[in-house]
């Protein structure tokens, strides 16, 4: 019975609110799938990251980037 009320509430929220489903999430991640076409390379993999403390014992780690494949 409670599965049954919960469902009707949903339905009838979404009704309600002019829900239009989750189309707004859709355009949001082809949006931001989009986005990084334009962003530099260097600030979406950066050549060089620090990890302080990252390493076994608390050690300090730097990674660094070795190779980023071009377009086509």
């Amino acid at each position: 019975m409670l599965g049954v009320g919960l469902l009707t509430g949903a339905v009838t929220g979404s009704w309600l609110a002019g829900d239009p489903g989750d189309d707004g999430a859709r355009s949001a991640y082809t949006e931001a799938g989009e986005l990084w076409h334009s962003v530099p390379v260097d600030e979406l993999f950066p050549p060089t990251v620090q990890g302080k403390g990252a390493g076994p014992g608390g050690a300090d780690r730097t990674w660094t980037r070795v190779a980023v494949a071009p377009d086509g």
